[in-house]
Parts: C-alpha cells; sequence; structure tokens
C-alpha cells in the first residue's frame, strides 16, 4: 500500500512538472517576455502597499484558523505557524502542501486529525469567501467583458456549494470519506459565517494589491472589476494540474485581464512580480523557522 503511494506521489509530480513547464513555455510562446522584463522599469513606491498589505493578509488568515481551532492557543504562535507554513509553499507541489508544517508541529499537542480538519475547514472558508464574491459580482463582470461563461461559472459553482452544504447536512450516507466530511461540516458549521466574513476582508486586501500593481503600471481599472477578476484567478489557482499553481495563476491573470483590454505583457509582469514580491513576504517565514531551530 505504502510503495502504491509513493508511486502515485511520484506520478503526480511529475504531471504536475510536465503541466507547469507546457503553461509556462506557452506564455513565453504567446507573449513577448522581454517587454514584460522591460516593463519592470515602471516600479515605484507603489509596490509598499502590496508588501505592507501581507501582514495585515497573514492576521486574517491566522484569526480565521484560530477560530475554527475554537481552542486556547497563542495568537502570536499561530501567527508563526502560518507564515512558515506560507515560506514552504513556495518550494511545494502546491500551497496547501505548506501546510504540512503546521501538522508537524501541533501533531503531539492537538492530534493530527484535529490539525487535519481545521486546515481543511480553513481551506474550504477561503473557496466559500471566493466562490460568493466572484458570484456577487459575475453579471457587473459581465457587462464589461461580454463573456457568457464568466457569468455562469461562478453562479454554477455558488448553486453547487450550497447544494453540497446542505446535502452533506442533511444525508447520512455509510460511506468512509463521505462520513469524514459529514462529521467535519457539523462541527464546524456554527463558525462558517464568522470565517466566511474573515475570509471576503482577506479576499478584499489581496484586491486592493492587484488594483494597486495595475495603477503602478499606469493601467487605471474600476475595484469591483479588478476585485471579481482577481477572485476568478484565485479560483483557476486552485486547480491542482501544476507545482504551486506556476504558470496556471499568470496564465488566468493574463488571459482574465486581456477581456477588459489590459495588454498581455502588463498583465503577465504584473504576474511576475508579484510572485517575487510573495516570495520575499513568505521568506520572513523562512528566517522564523531558521532562528527558532
Amino acid at each position: 500500500m505504502m510503495k502504491n503511494k509513493s508511486s502515485y506521489r511520484k506520478y503526480l509530480w511529475m504531471a504536475k512538472s510536465i503541466v507547469t513547464i507546457l503553461l509556462i513555455f506557452y506564455l513565453v510562446y504567446k507573449i513577448d517576455i522581454v517587454e514584460s522584463i522591460k516593463l519592470f522599469k515602471r516600479v515605484n513606491l507603489l509596490l509598499l502597499i502590496p508588501l505592507i498589505l501581507y501582514l495585515p493578509s497573514l492576521i486574517l488568515r491566522t484569526l480565521r484558523w484560530k477560530t475554527i481551532l475554537n481552542i486556547n492557543i497563542s495568537f502570536v504562535r499561530l501567527l508563526k505557524l502560518s507564515w512558515v507554513s506560507n515560506f514552504f509553499s513556495n518550494f511545494l507541489p502546491s500551497t496547501i502542501a505548506g501546510d504540512s508544517y503546521k501538522v508537524i508541529k501541533l501533531r503531539k499537542e492537538l492530534g493530527i486529525r484535529n490539525i487535519i480538519e481545521s486546515i481543511f475547514f480553513d481551506r474550504l472558508s477561503g473557496l466559500i469567501g471566493m466562490i460568493i464574491v466572484a458570484a456577487i459580482f459575475s453579471y457587473d463582470i459581465y457587462n464589461v467583458t461580454n463573456s457568457l461563461y464568466l457569468l455562469i461559472a461562478p453562479i454554477i459553482l455558488l448553486l453547487l456549494a450550497i447544494m453540497g452544504f446542505f446535502f452533506v447536512l442533511s444525508f447520512n450516507i455509510n460511506l468512509k470519506y463521505y462520513n469524514y466530511i459529514r462529521k467535519t461540516v457539523l462541527e464546524f458549521k456554527n463558525r462558517l459565517v464568522s470565517t466566511t466574513i474573515i475570509s471576503l476582508i482577506y479576499i478584499a486586501l489581496g484586491a486592493i494589491s492587484f488594483w494597486v500593481y495595475y495603477l503602478m503600471f499606469d493601467v487605471s481599472l474600476n475595484f469591483l472589476t479588478v476585485l471579481t477578476l482577481y477572485t476568478l484567478t484565485e479560483l483557476i489557482s486552485f486547480i491542482p494540474i501544476s507545482i504551486n499553481a506556476l504558470g496556471l495563476r499568470e496564465g488566468s491573470m493574463v488571459y482574465l485581464f486581456s477581456l477588459i483590454g489590459v495588454s498581455s505583457e502588463i498583465s503577465l509582469a504584473i504576474a511576475i512580480i508579484s510572485r517575487l514580491v510573495m516570495l520575499l513576504q513568505t521568506s520572513i517565514g523562512g528566517l522564523i523557522y531558521l532562528f527558532e531551530k
């Protein structure tokens, strides 16, 4: 069994690596990468805003996680764990893989199952928040882009999420993984509203960073439009087909913002800069890890 799991992980890693390389090659083929790099000279002091917003965003995510855990544990400790976890996520196959550090550090104190359940629901709350935002503003983004897909897809996702939630609450089916999910949802449902509100504020901060990036490149956009496209970009990045959404996130940014007339070279430049900024922000988590070691 262990050998089969190891082989599965190896092939999954290989598949993601291939997809990542193909996505990057496609971007380089379709977009003038040299022109995108030349645009870096437009970077100015506005970059400080996304840099500064990382800390309040991390505080919100930690607050959401602490709300889900619902135990007497130091907020500062959870904040450090989240920061280090985000650092490791840069070098692992997915952002979720970085959460393994949280499991390692808290498994003896809280139990592996409790930690995994809290991380699962934390991610679920963030995903629900994104779906809600995308669905609410889907008509507005349709008016701007005339894309029927962007109108229908978020609404369908929201309806599926609502139906799935009520189905899990209403029906008890004797299936191993279904029972596990049902137990988790029942346990955390009373905290769903508060964690979703936190998620919405967190999403707004991320959208502000995107809006500032485009403003820095002399592209003035309606904030609600940026909010919706940012949310859709993050939703697409959830699809686990590349390493840490590399290539997928950049490609979705280029495509979605091209629908409102933004140059592909500008969007790619912003995507690269924002990823570099994320590396810089999360590197503090690496320093925390080294000092604590």
